[in-house]
């Protein structure tokens, strides 16, 4: 069975990717009080995860400190699960902690796309910038909107 995170328990989430589902399924999860160890684009640590059939144990953080080619082989496995419809979920022990990273959502469909670029975003660079010159910026802003 696998540990269930709530808000009060003090452990970090990260949403990885473009989080617009996973963003909305936390929130719903949240303001439900359910458990949050398995939404999909989410990592986290946890104490200890008893790894299900399907999931992929990576070489240790530690190992992979001493060794090059355990990286390597890491780094394939987390490259070929990212670029899955279904993909596994990813296990790696760090410490005397394990770092579970949940597989991705499918792509955004084209209708969950467009909703997304419908939003009223400014289109504009981020205010740090405070009028700085942005070739990128420059290249861009009368394309497409």
């Amino acid at each position: 069975m696998r540990p269930s995170i709530l808000v009060d328990s003090g452990a970090d989430l990260l949403i990885y990717g473009m989080g617009e589902k996973p963003i909305v399924e936390l929130t719903r999860r949240l303001m439900e009080g359910r458990p949050l160890d398995d939404v999909p684009q989410t990592a986290y640590l946890a104490r200890e995860v008893s790894p299900v059939e399907g999931d992929i144990t990576l070489y240790s953080h530690e190992e992979c400190l001493k060794d090059k080619k355990k990286e390597a082989a890491n780094f394939r496995h987390i490259e070929e699960e990212s670029n899955k419809y279904a993909a596994a979920r990813i296990l790696q022990n760090v410490g005397k902690q394990v770092v579970v990273v949940n597989p991705p959502y499918p792509p955004l469909t084209t209708e969950e796309l467009d909703h997304s670029f419908d939003l009223p975003y400014t289109r504009l660079p981020h205010p740090k910038y405070k009028g700085k010159r942005i070739p990128a910026y420059d290249m861009i802003k009368h394309s497409v909107k």
